[in-house]
């Protein structure tokens, strides 16, 4: 929804000026607080001064009476004092809430957090008014059940005090309605006893206009009407409150959506993050297009690990332990690979394709890719002394890593399209965990040079890598700094 230039200065302008209210009421309060205590103080000073210079029998109690009566007061003040602190600064905060939200269910809570909590009312409604109708849902309230599986809708007709609310534009009590005899007739006649109606007026094309209502019955207390500074609040929160909703989503569609389609977004979610990183699951929800064939060329950190010695070892095991071994081992690597926001390519037997930088390119994915691999191995570790004392031989797992330019999508048939990484870089890393030793950790020069101030390394001689000309500068890696 567009909106004109000066309607969003208006609206800032509204803002503005509520926060320097707040902060004006907030310093007057501190201030005549304050003012009390030091008067109280001075009194007391004074009054016990005098009855120093009294002689008479009784004096001691006296004194201690007094002392007591102004400490009685004394306390009360400090408590008054605590109280209106924490009313304003939660009111200042529900207010930033609402006013920050897109979402019409965030609005709502927040506001029948703030009758609750910063008026005295123990019942009320809340009203949204559809766009484009004069039709109203109740949508919340205080002391009241809303079923959100069938919100309910009617005319404002039927809600006489909130029809003259709108009509007034301003906070509206069922006294006001006297002079009124077609009006007060039909309140009479209402289901609903509603003491007072606030309208939520939104700016629009220049005009104020409704965009819903808090319809106020009951408060606590047996209380009848408000306090004049409750009145001003509520009369405060009346645009500021109805902008914040003209501008979030409309609440019956949002109900519609965050019921079925969320409902079947988690279940894909679910279903896909067993295969692929919770990264390419929120691209793929965001934008379902992006499963078509073809690819981009971006830098793309790479990782392979590799078991050392399993093709011998599972020779000497049943296929139920080795599956055994590799889903514990994979359940453990796996975890790591997603807490530092890599994406699982793809497990090629006992080894594995970790992307770092794709879908999602990161200014530190060189060094959340050796991060990554340093966890690893203390993970082995952990699992090689689960493995150990359960009766089976411990794994070691060497590691390659290598950042540079490669082809990252979608690649395959229109049949079967799997996510992955193309390209001489993608090579290289393979060979680098081919070189790699059980516990190593190898890096190319390449990836080297965007994380050396970060970790300790040991310089390796050059080594010759199948595909390439020429010999290759390696590093091991042995810890972070």
């Amino acid at each position: 929804m567009q909106y004109l230039n000066d309607e969003y200065v208006m609206y800032s302008l509204i803002t503005l000026t509520v926060s320097i209210v707040m902060l004006i009421i907030f310093l007057v309060a501190y201030n005549k607080i304050t003012i009390m205590i030091e008067k109280y103080e001075a009194r007391k000073k004074d009054d016990l001064e005098r009855e120093k210079k009294k002689t008479s029998t009784g004096k001691e109690s006296f004194v201690a009476e007094i002392e007591k009566e102004y400490m009685s007061k004394l306390d009360k003040l400090q408590n008054e004092y605590n109280d209106k602190m924490i009313k304003a600064s939660t009111l200042v905060l529900k207010i930033k809430n609402i006013t920050s939200s897109m979402s019409p269910q965030v609005i709502l809570k927040e506001i029948q957090e703030l009758l609750k909590n910063n008026l005295p009312v123990s019942r009320a409604v809340i009203y949204l008014k559809k766009k484009e109708s004069d039709n109203l849902l109740l949508a919340g309230g205080v002391g009241i059940a809303v079923n959100d599986q069938n919100i309910e809708e009617f005319p404002v007709s039927q809600i006489p005090i909130v029809a003259h609310a709108f009509y007034a534009k301003k906070l509206v009590h069922i006294e006001d309605t006297c002079a009124d005899r077609d009006l007060n007739a039909a309140l009479q006649s209402s289901s609903q006893k509603f003491i007072y109606a606030l309208p939520l007026m939104a700016i629009s094309e220049g005009e104020l206009i409704p965009s819903g209502a808090i319809a106020i019955e009951k408060f606590n207390d047996q209380i009848t009407a408000l306090a004049s500074e409750d009145l001003s609040l509520l009369s405060m929160l009346s645009t500021i409150i109805g902008n914040a909703l003209y501008n979030a989503a409309d609440l019956e569609s949002s109900k519609k959506f965050s019921e079925e389609q969320l409902l079947e977004k988690k279940k894909l979610t679910k279903i896909f993050s067993k295969y692929v990183s919770s990264q390419i699951v929120e691209e793929l929800m965001k934008n379902p297009d992006s499963t078509s064939l073809g690819g981009k060329k971006q830098k793309t950190t790479i990782l392979f690990s590799d078991i050392r010695g399993f093709t011998p070892m599972s020779e000497k095991l049943e296929p139920e332990a080795i599956v055994s071994v590799l889903n514990e081992y994979f359940s453990e690597m796996s975890g790591v690979i997603f807490n530092w926001n890599g994406t699982l390519d793809k497990y090629i037997g006992d080894a594995m394709m970790v992307l770092f930088g794709a879908p999602i390119l990161g200014a530190d994915d060189e060094l959340r890719a050796v991060t990554a691999a340093i966890e690893m191995q203390r993970k082995l570790k952990k699992l090689n002394d689960h493995l150990e004392k359960s009766g089976r031989k411990a794994i070691g797992v060497g590691i390659g890593i290598n950042t540079g330019d490669v082809v990252v999508g979608n690649i395959g048939s229109e049949n079967r399209l799997e996510y992955t990484a193309i390209g001489d870089s993608v090579n290289l890393a393979s060979r680098l965990c081919s070189v790699a030793k059980a516990g190593q950790i190898i890096i190319s020069d390449f990836t080297y040079n965007h994380v050396q101030e970060f970790i300790e390394v040991n310089k390796l001689e050059l080594v010759q890598v199948k595909g390439k000309a020429d010999k290759i500068q390696i590093y091991e890696v042995l810890n972070l700094k």
